[in-house]
């Protein structure tokens, strides 16, 4: 009976080990739930401090000295301070700033220095009295220095005399905003005796909520942003990173006060010193950030970089590339990688010693999963625009698995005040939260890292939001391309980003590098850079453009700065210093350098075999063919037959997609292209298709280009119009609410015009048919007026022989009957004629400019009067001048 009580315990072991594998239950219980029960005790010992009116990190450290005051606490430079002397220092260091410089309890203080003792001793002793810290880096100078002074409220700005060059440059501007500089050094400290002891009065009003210290972002994207940090997280972070590590009293660690080890420091990162002083020092962990590590691993060989004691090194930012060449040169078992952000929510820690969770920055098994599921998701993300992917009702979508998405974390209304805030700036604390994610009314936090997960719950990060970009339909992440080209044996560092390429969408990957020491450009082998990027990454991803830099730029926390690359771009006149710039062709087998001006032209070369595709490519398996004989094989293959299937399961909705994926591709191109000019619908056509990941026509509802391009003009998405010679034109309409509003406005104006013009022509025709007419009215009645008077001149002459007789006499006058006679004769012969007419050019009130913007157009109407009189006039109408 003992082999199947064997078998059976054999079998529930195995059993066992299959569900840990699988479900990383002894992970979860040993991380998650050891976390879950530290929070409980943290909670319990900030009660207890509250309590006890002792919040701060400073009582921390003073218990500490309390407990083993001979212990040592700092190594530096080869000299060694115990509990108790550091915090005597301490004191002194209080009553100076109590005495000399006037501190009040929570006034925030702005302190910049590098590592020190004296920098540490500043620090716990503004706590000590009561006052909240304004930690600056030492490397600000200028704007970005004047900045974070002034969003920090500080009255003084107390400064190591390291960075007094950084500093003096800005001191007028500093000193107009009532900023007091006072430096510091070794021996400023060690002159000062007042060793009174700090009243507890001036920190017991402290609460948990208090803000005690301000800590930057590190400005990679702008001006730094000031993160407070509450007295409730700077014991949680203390505690639980000390219980994380495991730290105890007999524990070195070369960068805790919470378990009261002893802290080894440097003064400034250098590969050749460092390893020297973690051998002198004795310890067992040290502390990474950011691009160190690559900084050690491409540093010469050192005598003492193995002749140590560290067993674990702990930080953020261990690239995969980088992680196992670490650890065997330096002999160091374990890389306990840490995930958080001064700004963020959330952290994951993964003490890795083995492949299994190598390169990941946590693990995540199904109890992680039933506890936290709901708190911390990762969400699909439109790379573009930066905003959450949301489905038909308007809500986020979870990713699947390796899929890259946005980690987001729930606020609740018991969480929301412990979530980080930016000082004195609401609107950014604002913008890092979300509503509506998964229902109406929620409310999440943003972490602006996208991160992905595995099948076996391995977490990885991937990149930070504002770097990710996207090429060909594809998200590209800068760090995983980076990763990648960095392993080349020729390059020491590289930093990859995204840039603007004209004629196409999206950003085309470009890398900045650094050559390693020996390599030159004559001696790189640019054909084997582009072979291992081919082959070690996928094509969307691969590097269009390469800057050789003889060094990239870094932030004080060791993180590269892509602000000016991003913006010099791949434009040849505006790349600055000794760079030399280089492009990767499509097909080609190197790297060809960039002629100076040449942005149009690398535009113009990146073409592909897009004609190739109109023949054997079949759009729903995303598969080019040789051939006749290659797509005949390819649409009898079972993939072939599987795809169709699931595109005849709903043939309208593939049908739409790639019809629309087609609009969208077409139009976009010509947009950025040509804009608004005019093109011969064919000739675009051929440009469109030189694109080897364009959607191919015969997927779509459009049975020709002719009838596509009718439909868009339509639609009014483009203009549309016949050319005798070049067939169908296209051009781009902008249909945008400005552009819209602009070519109301023109034609607008043009019709104005137009009728003002017909206006004035219909007035001067009318004004020469009426000059005309009253020229031969004036002429008939003076023909008529002449005959009356000749034929009045016969009727009143005397006969010859009288007129002898009487030439010395005048002729008398007709009465006043014959007079009217002759007026009534006149009038009764004139009836017949044209009536005489009076010319009034005077304008009407209602006829004043009928456009209001003042362009003097006038109401189409008649602006003549005519008026009939009651007798013809003697005198001759005036004439009319044109």
């Amino acid at each position: 009976m003992a082999l199947p009580i064997i078998a059976g315990a054999a079998g529930t072991a195995a059993l066992t080990a299959y569900l840990n594998a699988k479900h990383h239950i002894v992970y979860d219980i040993s991380n998650t739930g050891y976390m879950l029960v530290q929070l409980r005790k943290v909670t319990k010992l900030m009660n207890t401090r509250v309590a006890q009116k002792r919040p701060l990190t400073y009582h921390v450290f003073e218990d500490q000295v309390r407990k083993q005051p001979d212990h040592p606490f700092l190594i530096f430079e080869g000299k060694t301070w115990s509990y108790k002397q550091f915090f005597e220092a301490i004191i002194r260091v209080a009553n100076w700033l109590i005495d000399d410089l006037g501190v009040q309890p929570n006034e925030m203080v702005a302190i910049d220095g590098g590592n020190s003792p004296e920098h540490l001793m500043l620090w716990l002793a503004l706590e000590a009295v009561g006052a909240a810290t304004s930690l600056m880096n030492w490397n600000l100078a200028g704007a970005g220095l004047v900045h974070c002074v002034k969003i920090c409220n500080s009255r003084f700005l107390i400064a190591d005399v390291d960075v007094k060059v950084n500093v003096e440059p800005s001191r007028a501007e500093l000193e107009e905003i009532g900023i007091k500089i006072r430096y510091y050094d070794p021996s400023m400290f060690t002159s000062l005796s007042n060793s009174k002891p700090i009243p507890s009065s001036r920190y017991e009003n402290i609460t948990l909520e208090s803000f005690r210290t301000l800590l930057y972002t590190s400005g990679t994207t702008g001006l730094p942003k000031a993160v407070g940090i509450s007295a409730a997280r700077e014991l949680t972070t203390g505690h639980l990173v000390a219980k994380q590590l495991k730290l105890t009293p007999k524990v070195t660690m070369f960068t805790f006060i919470h378990a009261g080890a002893t802290i080894a420091l440097g003064r400034k990162f250098s590969h050749k010193t460092f390893w020297r002083e973690v051998a002198a020092s004795e310890a067992s962990i040290i502390q990474y950030v950011g691009e160190l590590c690559r900084y050690l691993l491409n540093g010469p060989k050192n005598p003492y970089e193995r002749a140590h004691k560290v067993q674990t090194a702990w930080g953020n930012g261990m690239r995969p590339d980088v992680w196992e060449p670490f650890r065997q040169r330096f002999n160091i078992p374990i890389i306990h990688e840490l995930y958080a952000a001064s700004d963020g929510l959330g952290s994951m820690f993964n003490p890795n010693a083995g492949p299994f969770t190598a390169h990941c920055i946590g693990l995540r098994g199904s109890i992680w999963k039933l506890l936290m599921g709901n708190r911390e998701v990762i969400v699909k993300m439109d790379i573009d625009t930066e905003e959450i992917m949301r489905d038909k009702n308007g809500f986020a979508i979870r990713c699947d698995v390796n899929e890259p998405g946005q980690v987001l974390h729930r606020l609740t209304p018991e969480t929301v005040a412990a979530a980080p805030t930016y000082y004195n700036n609401e609107k950014a604390t604002k913008n890092r939260q979300i509503r509506d994610v998964f229902k109406k009314g929620d409310l999440w936090f943003r972490s602006g890292d996208m991160m992905r997960q595995d099948a076996s719950g391995r977490v990885y990060f991937v990149d930070r939001l504002g770097d990710t970009f996207r090429w060909k339909s594809e998200n590209v992440s800068t760090n995983e391309v980076a990763d990648m080209i960095g392993k080349f044996p020729q390059i020491v560092e590289t930093s990859v980003y995204g840039v603007l390429v004209p004629g196409h969408d999206g950003r085309a990957g470009a890398a900045s590098i650094v050559m390693a020491d020996g390599v030159t450009g004559s001696t790189f082998d640019f054909a084997a850079l582009a072979a291992h990027a081919r082959a070690t990454l996928p094509g969307y991803a691969v590097p269009l453009f390469l800057r050789v830099t003889p060094a990239l730029e870094y932030t004080g926390t060791m993180k590269i700065q892509k602000g000016r690359l991003k913006k010099e771009g791949v434009d040849p006149e505006k790349v600055t210093g000794d760079d030399r710039l280089y492009w990767l062709p499509p097909g080609s087998e190197s790297m060809g350098k960039a002629e100076a001006g040449s942005t149009k032209w690398v535009a113009n070369k990146m073409k592909s075999k897009g004609l190739q595709r109109l023949r054997w490519w079949c759009e729903p398996c995303q598969k080019q063919c040789r051939d006749a004989n290659g797509f005949k094989c390819h649409v009898q293959s079972e993939s072939h037959v599987r795809n169709l299937q699931i595109v005849g399961e709903d043939p309208k909705k593939y049908i739409n997609q790639f019809s629309n994926d087609f609009q969208r591709d077409f139009v976009n191109l010509l947009r950025t292209a040509h804009n608004e000019k005019w093109i011969s619908a064919n000739k675009f056509y051929n440009e469109y298709i030189r694109d080897k990941e364009h959607v191919h026509m015969n997927a779509t509802k459009w049975s020709s280009l002719t009838e596509f391009t009718k439909h868009l003009g339509r639609e009014g998405i483009c203009h549309v119009k016949e050319d005798e010679k070049d067939g169908l034109m296209i051009a781009w309409r902008d249909t945008s609410a400005a552009a819209v509003a602009r070519r109301n406005e023109i034609a607008e104006l043009e019709a104005a015009e137009a009728r003002s013009g017909a206006g004035e022509d219909k007035m001067l025709k009318k004004m020469a048919k009426r000059a005309q007419e009253e020229a031969e009215a004036k002429k008939a009645m003076e023909a008529k007026r002449a005959a009356a008077q000749a034929a009045i001149q016969q009727q009143v002459t005397p006969p010859a022989e009288e007129a002898s007789l009487t030439q010395d006499k005048k002729p008398e006058s007709p009465t006043d009957e014959q007079k009217q006679g002759e007026e009534k004769k006149d009038e009764e012969e004139t009836k017949t004629d044209a009536a005489p007419v009076k010319l009034s050019f005077g304008l009407k009130a209602k006829a004043a400019p009928a456009n209001k913007a003042g362009l003097g157009q006038m109401k189409s109407q008649s602006i003549f009067k005519r008026k009939k009189d009651d007798a013809p006039e003697q005198k001759p109408v005036k004439k009319v001048k044109l």
